[in-house]
């Protein structure tokens, strides 16, 4: 994977102790929050498999009770032998799994709680909160026997998608680390890239692969600055720009918040 960094970042370890930091108000984040459309807080799932899913639930009798970016999950499910237990846990931006629920498949081959009077698994309702503009959310399921799936959902995703369906994705790996990811585009298409932090420009080259996808990291840091709102925007050989904007340190934590 490439990885494209500003050219201050690799100071900042040994400078940010001398100099003056700058972090945006909770007004400024409120404003671009509001001029980026593309930083909707529409939700995307990526299923491993198709019998273990996340989907948002949108039943307004529900919904209304959440806070301003809260989103209700719930995990559809079919298929699974009839008698197989699994556990099912939830994995945090560091990558630590938190243990959820015991799951049993019952006759019918439909996950069931194995407390709460064995409630359906796709009736039990999860809520998602505070979480950064980009971050994923990974639930996994993982059987006596070895059986693993997962899936996965951006509570709020940043996403620009081009006339023919390509896709540009920046997921949060960490306030100060970002990954770009490139989805549908023609195979072996060179693209020209650029990105913005803070008056900061980086200009890059990136190809798409036989697939048509390619993956990239990204740190947006810029010296003197604990936050900040960053761009990149990719120039495709058809002509065709597809831009995404994100918040990083400070700004990215803010941005749980909304």
């Amino acid at each position: 994977m490439l990885f494209f960094k500003f050219s201050k970042f690799v100071f900042v370890l040994y400078i940010t102790l001398f100099s003056l930091t700058y972090s945006l108000s909770s007004a400024e984040i409120d404003k671009e929050l509001d001029k980026c459309s593309h930083l909707s807080y529409e939700q995307q799932a990526v299923s491993n498999e198709p019998y273990f899913n996340v989907k948002q639930k949108t039943d307004p009798k529900i919904v209304k009770s959440l806070k301003g970016g809260d989103i209700l999950v719930h995990l559809p499910n079919s298929g699974f032998p009839k008698g197989s237990k699994y556990a099912l846990f939830i994995t945090d931006i560091k990558g630590n799994k938190d243990y959820l629920l015991s799951i049993i498949a019952d006759d019918f081959g439909d996950l069931r709680i194995s407390h709460k009077n064995h409630m359906k698994l796709e009736d039990y309702n999860i809520v998602l909160q505070h979480y950064m503009l980009g971050q994923e959310t990974h639930f996994h399921l993982i059987s006596d026997n070895g059986i693993y799936l997962k899936t996965t959902i951006v509570q709020k995703p940043i996403i620009a998608k081009g006339h023919d369906g390509a896709i540009l994705e920046v997921l949060l790996e960490s306030p100060e680390v970002f990954k770009i990811i490139g989805k549908g585009f023609s195979q072996g298409e060179k693209l020209q890239g650029t990105s913005i932090s803070c008056d900061e420009k980086l200009a890059f080259k990136i190809c798409a692969n036989s697939e048509g996808t390619f993956e990239a990291g990204l740190a947006p840091s810029v010296i003197g600055f604990s936050a900040g709102l960053a761009s990149v925007e990719l120039i495709r050989e058809n002509g065709e720009t597809l831009l995404v904007k994100f918040f990083w340190g400070t700004a990215a934590v803010e941005s749980a918040k909304r």
